[in-house]
């Protein structure tokens, strides 16, 4: 049996340098989640009356699942965080508009660019209310609506 060895041995290297790297990222992925899931578990156990902690610990056990491309886990964890917050937060809150562009953004991965552009419009409204018309914040979500409308 022959061994043919690639023209460029480095790209090789940077092949499995890269696959070792995406590997990597994994893991830490799952360990941190194992942590976050840990945390709201006694978050839940307790039933502190902090809510606060308990949208931060959803909102970061959604980021884990984006990462890791596991979009629907990623919503309805970003979802749960949501409704915490529409009950105990002014609806024009900065983190409700935060977690609305958080949706906004896994609704586009999954290319449902209609509810996508919807929860934008809904995190538009809220900042519209609570900055300055020219403020880059009201003008990047205004992009990002501007932008599906194109994809659709």
């Amino acid at each position: 049996m022959e061994i043919t060895l690639p023209l460029n041995p480095n790209d090789l290297t940077t092949s499995y340098d890269s696959d070792t790297e995406e590997n990597d990222k994994m893991e830490q992925n799952l360990e941190v989640l194992a942590v976050y899931e840990e945390a709201l578990e006694i978050q839940q156990e307790t039933l502190l009356p902090d809510y606060a902690h308990l949208v931060n610990c959803y909102d970061n056990i959604a980021r884990i699942y984006e990462n890791t491309k596991e979009h629907s886990k990623a919503l309805l964890f970003y979802q749960k965080a949501l409704e915490i917050c529409q009950k105990n937060l002014p609806l024009n809150h900065s983190n409700v508009a935060a977690l609305y562009n958080n949706i906004a953004g896994v609704y586009y991965t999954m290319k449902e660019y209609s509810k996508a552009s919807s929860q934008l419009e809904y995190a538009l409204n809220i900042l519209k209310i609570l900055v300055p018309k020219d403020d880059s914040n009201i003008k990047i979500v205004q992009n990002n609506i501007d932008y599906i409308k194109k994809k659709r």
